[in-house]
């Protein structure tokens, strides 16, 4: 027991140790120059494993084992959490709830299915855009405009729908 008040409290009981803080805040705190705190556990052989580190000489925090989300439980990001993402137990979302834009920025952009065995959509930095229909490239963008592989459907009477004579 430590503090004036026994604030704060070590105990084991013979299976569990807990550390108790009845006021303010707990914080741990390492002064030494480009050194980390670690957290390590169990690594469910019996082995000591690593799970993350505040690392004082790179200024991240790193984890060095998986994070489970559990449904519903949000990943969010910046100071007013404007993106999320999260699964909510049948759908998986990623949420871009602020005033900017979502951008996503690649050499390549691929949607493939979701057992990776058919593309969906390909996007080639200063090529084409393809979409696909059950593993199927339909359209394709060209330096020339587009092309369909396939039938075209028209809704309604093709009015608007411009003619090429090519």
């Amino acid at each position: 027991v430590l503090g004036a008040g026994n604030d704060l409290q070590a105990k084991h009981n013979g299976t569990d140790t807990t550390f108790d803080n009845y006021t303010g805040d707990l914080k741990f705190q390492n002064y030494a120059d480009d050194k980390n705190i670690v957290f390590s556990s169990d690594d469910g052989s019996g082995g000591l494993t690593e799970y993350f580190r505040l690392d004082g000489a790179l200024g991240y925090t790193v984890t060095s084992k998986h994070i489970l989300f559990n449904d519903n439980v949000k990943a969010r990001f910046g100071n007013s959490a404007d993106l999320e993402i999260f699964h909510d137990g049948s759908d998986s979302w990623i949420k871009d709830i602020g005033a900017g834009h979502l951008i996503i920025n690649a050499t390549d952009f691929v949607v493939n299915n979701s057992a990776d065995s058919k593309n969906m959509i390909i996007a080639t930095d200063g090529g084409s855009v393809n979409l696909y229909h059950d593993g199927t490239q339909h359209f394709r963008t060209i330096s020339a405009g587009v092309e369909v592989t396939g039938n075209i459907t028209i809704s309604g009477d093709g009015s608007n729908a411009a003619t090429s004579t090519e």
